[in-house]
């Protein structure tokens, strides 16, 4: 029931986090010959109009260039799809109602690439539906940690941080101190803080205040692990290998 409920607030959040407008203007834009580029989308188009770079043709909502562009599109599958109207509605289940972007190459792969690599690349981007969006979400994060774990080779590049078995005990005494000195035996008190006072380099005859137990309480336990590698650090350095 508990799993039941959190998979309807995850729809939900989904939802709600829907595109307010289509994704897709499908504004068609032309060179000065007439020869049609690509679609771009309404945002695009103004930018050409409001650098005087572009005008509109009133008759079919387009634009025409006012400037011979560096290459004109040649034959392909690349330029089919960049001249091509898009649909708005989910690419896995044709809903149309609400819909999303989703990254085909994940976000966390694709800020590690050549730049090369980053620019122009709306074919990446797909329209899913909420619910469509939440599985291939699952997929991805899936697929990804399969990958790390076939590629990770050394376990020691696996956690960003390692315990410390050391500050983890003068953490728990403290706590023991702290919370529970009244319910502790004499002795145990005097050995525990000997033991925290060794470790704040302080002489035993010497006083544990307070303010310093406080602050072994709260101390971090785990440290950097300079040997840790990001998953898709080790992925993308894998594939430029």
């Amino acid at each position: 029931e508990r799993l039941l409920y959190k998979e309807q607030r995850r729809k939900q959040s989904s939802r709600n986090m829907a595109m307010k407008k289509p994704m897709y203007d499908n504004i068609e834009m032309y060179s000065p010959g007439g020869t049609l580029l690509c679609t771009v989308s309404v945002k695009k188009a103004e930018w050409y109009i409001r650098k005087e770079l572009g005008k509109w043709r009133v008759k079919d909502n387009s634009i025409t260039l006012l400037f011979e562009p560096k290459s004109l599109p040649s034959d392909g599958e690349n330029n089919v799809y960049n001249q091509s109207h898009k649909k708005n509605i989910c690419v896995v289940c044709g809903e149309s109602e609400k819909f999303m972007r989703h990254y085909v190459v994940p976000y966390c792969y694709r800020q590690l690439f050549p730049t090369k690599y980053k620019e122009h690349i709306s074919h990446d981007i797909v329209i899913v539906c909420p619910d469509c969006h939440l599985h291939c979400e699952r997929s991805t994060q899936l697929r990804q940690k399969e990958l790390e774990n076939f590629l990770r080779q050394d376990p020691m590049t696996a956690q960003p941080s390692i315990l410390d078995r050391d500050l983890r005990k003068i953490k728990s005494l403290a706590l023991a101190l702290y919370n529970k000195r009244d319910e502790i035996p004499h002795e145990k008190v005097e050995e525990y803080e000997d033991q925290i006072k060794a470790h704040f380099g302080l002489e035993q005859s010497s006083w544990l205040s307070k303010d310093l137990l406080w602050e072994a309480t709260n101390m971090e336990v785990s440290i950097s692990n300079p040997y840790y590698i990001p998953g898709p650090q080790l992925v993308i350095s894998t594939l430029a290998n």
